[in-house]
């Protein structure tokens, strides 16, 4: 809901978890130097995205867009942008488009006139859970062009495991059996993974509240729930 402040502005270009289809399209392993390198990965598109590039998303949407244009973008229901005039072109018959507006009917999403109609917005604003740490974004806090603000929402990890087993069912098998028969049915992979999540969000409030040089002015924490 955090993100709807912000989608609900007329000034801001709104983009609703955009590195989506980097994760479903590029296969990180869990942990060590894949770990960091996926959060490049994530920090180089999310750099590109805060200056309106959004073609940079075209090699991660699948099926691949053509001459621009997509019925795939993950979520574009979720961004006011993107089903407003003049992004949202006429509707076409008998064709699918995935995640459609929910408002209004709109033809399949072209790709430059988002990008158009994003440079014409005062702010962009991107609603994002894969960058892990805080610290990655420093080289975006330090690029004048961005003049980036960060406002971390902080959850009770107990909460986000519960939303996840909702959202993503079939990922989180092993958790609902071992909610529902309370028997010690969880593999070490995946408690350590939970233990990861948590440790991540500790690092970064606390780097974050520390206010370094970088962060200074730029940083807000919000404790959800």
């Amino acid at each position: 809901f955090v993100g709807e402040f912000f989608n609900q502005q007329g000034n801001i270009f709104y983009l609703f978890e955009p590195l989506w289809h980097i994760e479903r399209t590029v296969f990180f392993q869990q942990g060590g130097a894949s770990a960091a390198g996926s959060a490049l990965v994530y920090r180089d598109v999310l750099k590109q995205l805060l200056l309106c590039d959004l073609y940079v998303l075209e090699p991660f949407i699948s099926p691949p867009p053509e001459d621009h244009l997509t019925q795939f973008l993950f979520r574009r229901g979720s961004s006011r942008s993107l089903c407003e005039d003049p992004v949202c072109t006429p509707f076409v018959k008998k064709v699918f488009e995935k995640y459609h507006c929910r408002n209004r009917h709109c033809g399949p999403l072209n790709v430059t006139l988002a990008a158009e109609a994003c440079r014409r917005k005062d702010h962009m604003a991107l609603r994002v859970v894969r960058i892990r740490q805080l610290e990655f974004l420093q080289p975006l806090a330090e690029d004048p062009r961005l003049d980036l603000r960060v406002i971390q929402l902080v959850r009770d990890p107990r909460a986000v495991l519960a939303s996840r087993m909702v959202a993503f069912a079939g990922k989180y098998e092993s958790w609902k059996k071992w909610l529902s028969e309370g028997q010690d049915q969880l593999s070490e992979n995946e408690v350590q993974r939970l233990r990861g999540n948590c440790e991540n969000i500790r690092l970064s409030a606390e780097l974050g509240l520390r206010q370094p040089a970088w962060l200074r002015g730029r940083y807000m924490l919000v404790r959800y729930e």
